[in-house]
């Protein structure tokens, strides 16, 4: 060879016109523009770009989406540099005097008042002073003759013989006296009005309130416990003016050891009556005041939620101190940040997205997102909630959403500016911006083609790994303590694994929602026992097989350029299902016997082969097949001639002097508008001629092959499919390769008795019906 290169082991039909390529990985995100024409246009400068209808209303939407993302920065003076659990390195001193309301103070007052309201006590329904009156008055009749030894243990323990002698005595000679001995007693112990208590219910102090008597506060002196050396020495007072020496002490023993009694806590008119007190403790009373240069949260404390709620009501009191100048000039830099970021993103996405720019739907949908997430985030700094949950989460959700929907250098672009918006609307440092970044990078990276539903899983699990480590570098660089660290790491990695399972779970939403189609869904599509591939192998079995091997071919061919094989191989199982109704009039689905177009004027059986493209379309909206699937269904026949029948149209026409239309012979289209288009283009109808040849030697299909690549881009089928030169001469040589291995030469088997061949006879339209 002059120019030193080896030749190529598959031979080409053009003459060294074109170069062979090597195959280059299969682009993914081609797949978006399979139902959008070419968006390729000449921009001959910024004026041109400005003068578009269009361009208003996207410039439009930008400044809405920086002004409500500027309304919502506003909140960020509520949000305080520090988190749940971390370590104050130094001091954090008042900048101005400001009061708090501390919830625990008020508290505090609120139990010391209520433990200062005085107890509820009610008095008992039976009165023990009747009780004790009929026991004494009884007690002489009950030890008529009896002995001390026969008496109880409590009377035993008070009387004595001499005692005993006296009362049953009084009970043969004087019961009228003692009787009213008795009374006397118990009225005089009435008069005075003790309030008799069990001693488990006495404080010590004067917290006892009589309610019954209408008494506020009880003293101390009118309350006796029972069984107590103040109530046996009320009784002995009392009954030593009533009875004689040698009796009186024993009555009153026996009086203590009988009474019960007069009254009885009510905890649940006390618990009442210390809430009320407690709801009546002002709330100012909670207040601690605080100095300028005041020390708020000491140098070495773990913040904790009181820390929180301190620092945030010292950075209002310190954002109402500014003048009007300082709050103006805070909210003029922080619109400008918003804005730089805005006209960032929105040259980025003309750039690299521009029909996103032209789609305004989609752009108010992402802009919706981009708000929505950024919001997450900024309701995750102003409360309590993992900072490194909630922050992190929703900027990894952009970019595998982005990365799906679109392509990952779209998708990494405006994920770090998303990355930039949530670490501006969070008041945080570079530290959360590079954790948020390193899993960013990781889910672009490695996000490149979702085939199965692990693979989202396995990306989320990535960013995890990546997101702990740098949570750990950033808080060992921040010198904070190996608890707060672990925890920041746990859930830097919950939100990455996190975000894998949502993602997985709403990826059919994201499907429909930007029109996308991912491999995990088209490998679904690939199984050949789906509804709408058994009705086209029963309904139309020769094709059903042309179809089978159209994607074996396209796959190929597909992979040769770098387009999508996959897509390719699953659509071409698709291109033909319009066939299915009526089957029959294709060659490759009849039998033998007469073709069905025999009996057919060429201008009907044009309908019929033609229509096949609208069944398919009518068929794949029935069956919600893709819609990356339904241009390989009206493209793959673009708008070429079936010279079939419009060669038949012209016989008969020169026998009649009719004049017949090309244009009417013509499929409908469109052209293929997207390089996998075009190659299904390529493989369906150069199957279909090599299957028809009499002779499959490597020559012959290269030449024929050769021959309809060239014939289709004459024709001008390949315009607005983006396919190079180059690419349809790699195209050409992967089908060639395919088809010489499809009908490669066989060792015929020795048999006993030879067997003559007979061709096999077909009727009707070949490669035009076929196709």
């Amino acid at each position: 060879m002059p120019d030193g290169k080896k030749p190529s082991k598959t031979p080409t039909h053009f003459s060294g016109s074109l170069e062979a390529v090597r195959p280059r990985k299969v682009a993914v995100e081609q797949r978006r523009d399979m139902v959008r024409r070419l968006r390729k246009e000449d921009m001959t400068g910024v004026r041109e770009w400005l003068t578009r209808d269009s361009t208003w209303v996207s410039v439009c939407i930008g400044l809405v989406f920086a002004m409500l993302l500027g309304l919502m920065l506003q909140l960020r003076p509520d949000v305080v540099p520090y988190r749940l659990g971390q370590t104050v390195r130094h001091d954090v001193v008042a900048r101005v005097p400001f009061e708090f309301y501390d919830q625990a103070k008020h508290q505090q007052e609120r139990v010391v008042e209520m433990e200062a309201t005085p107890r509820v006590f009610n008095r008992v329904e039976l009165d023990p002073f009747d009780d004790l009156e009929q026991w004494l008055t009884d007690l002489p009749d009950q030890l008529v003759g009896k002995d001390l030894g026969d008496l109880d243990p409590a009377l035993r323990e008070v009387l004595d013989n001499a005692t005993m002698v006296r009362l049953q005595a009084i009970a043969g000679v004087q019961p009228r006296t003692y009787n009213k001995e008795v009374y006397e007693y118990v009225s005089r112990l009435r008069t005075r009005n003790p309030v008799i208590l069990r001693p488990e219910e006495i404080l010590g102090d004067s917290r006892n309130d009589i309610r019954a008597e209408g008494v506020d506060r009880l003293d101390l002196s009118y309350v006796y416990p029972l069984g107590s050396d103040k109530l046996q020495e009320l009784l002995i007072k009392t009954g030593e003016q009533e009875f004689a020496p040698e009796l009186y002490g024993k009555i009153a023993l026996l009086s203590l050891a009988r009474i019960s009694a007069t009254h009885e806590l009510d905890e649940d008119a006390t618990s009442r009556a210390r809430e009320v007190a407690g709801d009546l403790v002002a709330a100012v009373r909670g207040n601690l005041g605080f100095a300028a240069r005041d020390t708020v949260v000491p140098a070495g404390k773990k913040i904790d939620l009181r820390d929180l709620a301190l620092l945030r009501t010292e950075a209002r009191a310190y954002r109402g101190s500014l003048g009007a100048d300082a709050v103006y000039a805070k909210l003029g830099g922080l619109a400008g940040m918003t804005l730089l970021l805005t006209a960032f993103l929105g040259v980025y996405t003309m750039v690299y997205q521009p029909r996103i720019i032209q789609n305004h739907v989609r752009a108010i949908g992402l802009a919706g997102l981009f708000i929505g997430t950024v919001l997450v985030a900024q309701l995750a700094a102003t409360g309590t909630s993992p900072l490194y949950l909630f922050a992190v989460a929703p900027t990894l959700l952009v970019a595998m959403i982005l990365s799906i929907a679109y392509d990952r250098r779209y998708a990494l672009g405006a994920s770090i500016v998303h990355a930039a918006f949530v670490t501006l609307a969070t008041s945080q440092g570079i530290g959360l911006l590079l954790i948020i970044a390193a899993g960013v990078v990781t889910v672009v990276v490695l996000l490149d083609e979702v085939r199965n539903r692990s693979k989202l899983i396995e990306v989320g699990g990535a960013s995890a790994v990546v997101m702990m480590l740098t949570a750990t570098a950033v808080g060992l660089t921040e010198l904070d303590p190996y608890s707060f660290i672990l925890r920041n790491a746990l859930y830097a990695g919950a939100a990455g694994l996190g975000v894998g399972f949502v993602v997985l779970g709403i990826l059919p939403f994201i499907e429909k929602a930007f029109r996308i189609t991912t491999s995990m869904t088209l490998l679904e599509l690939a199984d050949v026992n789906s509804e709408l591939l058994r009705q086209l192998q029963l309904r139309a079995p020769g094709s059903y097989n042309h179809s089978m091997q159209v994607a074996i071919l396209a796959e190929e061919a597909a992979r040769a350029v770098g387009a999508d094989a996959l897509l390719c191989r699953v659509a071409g199982y698709y291109h033909d299902i319009g066939k299915i109704n009526k089957s029959e009039y294709f060659i490759e689905n009849q039998s033998g016997g007469e073709s069905r177009h025999l009996n057919l004027s060429p201008s009907v059986s044009i309908l019929v082969i033609i229509g096949h493209v609208k069944d398919g379309v009518e068929l794949a909206r029935q069956h919600h097949l893709p819609r990356s699937i339904v241009p390989f269904i009206t493209e793959h026949h673009g708008t070429t001639l079936v010279e079939y029948f419009y060669r038949n149209a012209m016989e008969k026409s020169e026998a009649s002097d009719e004049t017949v239309a090309e244009s009417q012979y013509r499929y409908q289209g469109p052209k293929p508008r997207s390089r996998e288009t075009a190659i299904m283009m390529l493989a369906d109808t150069c199957e279909s001629a090599v299957r028809a040849m009499k002779e499959h030697t490597p020559n012959k299909i290269e030449q024929r092959v050769g021959d309809l690549a060239m014939k289709r881009l004459l024709d001008g089928q390949f315009d607005d499919s983006g396919l190079t030169m180059r690419d349809l001469d790699a195209v050409k040589r992967s089908l060639v390769k395919s088809l010489v291995s499809i009908y490669h030469g066989r060792i015929e088997y020795p048999s006993d008795k030879e067997e003559p061949v007979v061709p096999v006879q077909t009727t009707g339209p070949t490669i035009a019906a076929a196709g």
